[in-house]
């Protein structure tokens, strides 16, 4: 009874190749075209200049209900940040 295991060679090395491939060919998201790292301060900036064209590609009700639901969310945001300072000077 033969399985993949039984033909286990060691680890890939050819790391190095990978590498270079990377350097010559620079990440590139699909969906929205960002170069950069989700995660870094120009990722950030890229999500929100997407965000932002997004919102001017809509038509008129779409782009109401999405700056309702936007301005909804960061109402949200205050009261809880409001409620959780109430709290905490409660607390002394």
């Amino acid at each position: 009874m033969s399985s993949d295991l039984d033909s286990y060679d060691g680890p890939d090395d050819d790391w190095e190749a990978d590498e270079e491939f990377a350097r010559r060919h620079p990440y590139v998201d699909g969906g929205w075209g960002r170069t950069a790292n989700p995660n870094t301060v120009e990722g950030e900036l890229q999500n929100m200049q997407a965000f932002g064209n997004g919102l001017t590609r809509l038509e008129d009700g779409q782009r109401r209900f999405a700056v309702i639901v936007v301005w909804l969310i960061l109402i949200g945001f205050a009261i809880s940040l409001g409620y959780g300072v109430v709290a905490i000077f409660r607390l002394w």
